[in-house]
């Protein structure tokens, strides 16, 4: 499981405390309340999916390979004359007498420019890109570690065990899935077949086997190391000491294990990628020098040296805001429904 994957844990998550809030809600007496709540649980479950898939998924991936330098990429992505003069003076430097041009930003180092650019590829259907992939690569790595863990668990004497192994093999016999994921994100539709993106399985095989493996494993690091160690520290984990404590080594190696395996394994991934095909964002050009040797991908060393020290800082920053804006976010539904439920509970005792 690469970091990514982890967006669908929170999406389930918060769909069973939504569906356990509803319950409450119709155990209320009043009918009115319980329709306006089933209205904020749906548009409560939609804001889980675009804090989950779309913040925390599309807008990493899409900076992972996104190029540093970007002058005239985004005029491109411009729609009339007032964008093009509104970028005109975004990428003219004020103190620049001569009127020179410098290289604008990447695209992904603002949260809002992203967002402009997936609304403007394909309105509000671009932010949810890529789910046409995800959620059949989903459902079939469930079925495959469900049956597995059924068959297996006994022999391998473990249901965890089991269930890290069942999904390094799931994932690996669905990585066609995978690819065809991250390029469904990067590259603007086209008029090709649904199948089409799907890569020949034996180079999909070859290209991401082993980023797909050891990215798996640094998932699997970030969330099991964190509690053995508190373990070791702190006799009971479940106080409020232990659980900070395991939040906070949970960050750490999110950020330094499952991060770096996850750039690795998409850029891989990336270097799939059909010449004839065209990127939503400027296409990072190291992706592509492996063509120049004859090979067929990028190797896992080429892609973490290619990843320059400036994308790093990029990437981390937009995590960052990423994470404040889904904490601000989920504060403010957690006050709203709290507020609601002690009104329900308050209504009722009275």
């Amino acid at each position: 499981m690469d970091a990514f994957s982890h967006a669908w844990t929170d999406v389930v998550t918060g769909s069973i405390a939504l569906w356990f809030l509803n319950l409450q809600a119709e155990a209320s007496n009043s009918r009115v309340f319980a329709a306006v709540f089933n209205i904020e649980c749906a548009v409560a479950f939609f804001i889980f999916i675009f804090i989950s898939y779309t913040l925390k998924t599309v807008f990493p991936l899409l900076a992972i390979v996104e190029d540093e330098a970007t002058p005239d990429y985004e005029a491109v992505q411009l729609k009339d004359d007032s964008d093009l003069e509104e970028s005109a003076e975004y990428m003219t430097s004020p103190g620049d007498e001569d009127g020179a041009i410098p290289q604008s930003r990447p695209i992904t180092s603002s949260l809002r420019s992203t967002y402009r650019l997936l609304r403007e590829t394909r309105g509000l259907g671009g932010l949810w890109r890529g789910l046409e992939y995800a959620v059949p690569h989903g459902i079939l790595i469930g079925l495959i570690v469900l049956i597995m863990v059924a068959s297996c668990s006994r022999l391998i004497g473990s249901i965890i065990g089991s269930t890290l192994i069942s999904y390094t093999i799931a994932s690996l016999l669905t990585v066609q899935f995978g690819v065809a994921w991250t390029h469904s994100l990067i590259s603007e539709p086209g008029r090709n077949s649904y199948w089409h993106r799907l890569p020949p399985y034996s180079l999909a095989f070859r290209a991401t086997a082993l980023p797909t493996i050891v990215a798996g494993l640094a998932f699997s690091i970030t969330e099991v190391v964190p509690h053995i160690i508190t373990e070791l520290i702190i006799s009971r984990k479940h106080n409020g000491i232990g659980w900070l404590l395991i939040m906070g080594l949970r960050g750490l190696f999110y950020i330094f294990v499952a991060i770096p395996t996850t750039v690795v394994l998409v850029r891989v991934r990336a270097s799939l990628l059909p010449e004839a095909d065209r990127t939503i964002v400027a296409f990072d050009r190291a992706l592509t020098l492996h063509r120049a040797s004859g090979k067929e991908y990028m190797t896992m060393t080429d892609a973490w040296k290619s990843f320059s020290r400036a994308a790093w800082i990029r990437l981390v920053k937009l995590y960052a805001k990423i994470w404040a804006v889904s904490f601000l976010i989920y504060l403010a539904m957690c006050s709203i429904f709290a507020g609601e439920m002690f009104l329900v509970w308050f209504s009722n005792s009275h």
